[in-house]
């Protein structure tokens, strides 16, 4: 995708502030998606969106903290998150397993599945 047709697709990838998350986030980022992190400590959601920047050089990278134990910030954040415009939206939810951070193979599956959501939304 050319970095044009990729300035109004907003990736919101949840607990992503580390891991697998992360990465997925960079490799979005990296694709000139905008991206939103999400986590629950603010701290570690700005220093992620600053590494990613750096890394992806993409200024388009901010972050929303919510703990999802909270019905209260649940609604916050998607409170939030409806003043953000944007085309397509894509939620990715990695899991929080040490198994997908040391399967290359598994990571590959869910990259491909986020290419396929992405793909969906534009139908």
């Amino acid at each position: 995708m050319s970095q044009s047709l990729n300035q109004n697709i907003i990736a919101l990838i949840t607990g992503s502030a580390d891991g697998i998350g992360k990465q997925t986030a960079l490799e979005l980022a990296e694709a000139w998606l905008k991206v939103i992190i999400h986590g629950r400590a603010p701290a570690r959601c700005e220093k992620t969106v600053t590494q990613l920047k750096s890394r992806a050089d993409n200024p388009r990278i901010n972050f929303k903290v919510a703990d999802f134990a909270s019905l209260q910030e649940v609604r916050r954040m998607s409170d939030d998150l409806r003043n953000i415009r944007g085309e397509y939206y894509v939620d990715m939810k990695p899991a929080k397993s040490s198994e997908l951070s040391h399967n290359p193979e598994l990571r590959k599956k869910i990259w491909r599945l986020s290419e396929g959501m992405v793909a969906d939304y534009r139908k």
